[in-house]
């Protein structure tokens, strides 16, 4: 349920790409896709993340830090040690 509601209130830090700046919120932290097919994506949610936790598959967040300074490099820098952390486990 927490997984769920983290993802639905898909809280972000825009920086103005999209004409929203600061911290927003939107569903599944996205202004494209999900909130525009909300109903459909809503229908799959319990299904996959049941899924993803009867298989042991880690959810969680990931802080990009895409809206700090030099946020260009910081998902990158976010997936690798994401990476790491997965090849410890």
């Amino acid at each position: 349920e927490e997984a769920i509601n983290t993802f639905i209130r898909g809280a972000r830090c825009a920086k103005g790409t999209t004409q929203e700046v600061g911290l927003v919120e939107s569903f599944f932290a996205n202004p494209f896709g999900p909130v525009q097919l909300e109903e459909k994506t809503s229908e799959l949610l319990d299904e996959y993340f049941d899924y993803l936790f009867k298989n042991n598959i880690e959810v969680g967040q990931i802080f990009t830090g895409l809206g700090l300074e030099n946020g260009a490099a910081n998902p990158e820098k976010a997936a690798l040690e994401l990476l790491e952390m997965l090849k410890e486990e």
